[in-house]
């Protein structure tokens, strides 16, 4: 899981990380009340590392405004 500590809610960072092909979860329906900062589960399992790398880098472009 991963804090996201931008000005982006959960939404808008999952539809940015899918735009390239990433995909991350929501965890704010196991909040009763609003998460504090957007919270994001990452599924990792069955990936070979350099595709975990790949992902990561894709996901920190998104985010960071550079979709490639």
């Amino acid at each position: 899981m991963l804090d996201v500590h931008l000005q982006k809610e959960e939404k808008q960072l999952i539809e940015e990380a899918k735009h390239v092909g990433v995909l991350v979860y929501p965890t704010s329906n196991a909040y009763i009340r609003a998460a504090p900062v957007s919270t994001l589960q990452f599924g990792f399992g069955g990936l070979h590392h350099d595709d975990i790398i790949t992902g990561v880098s894709k996901i920190h472009k998104a985010w960071a405004g550079g979709h490639s």
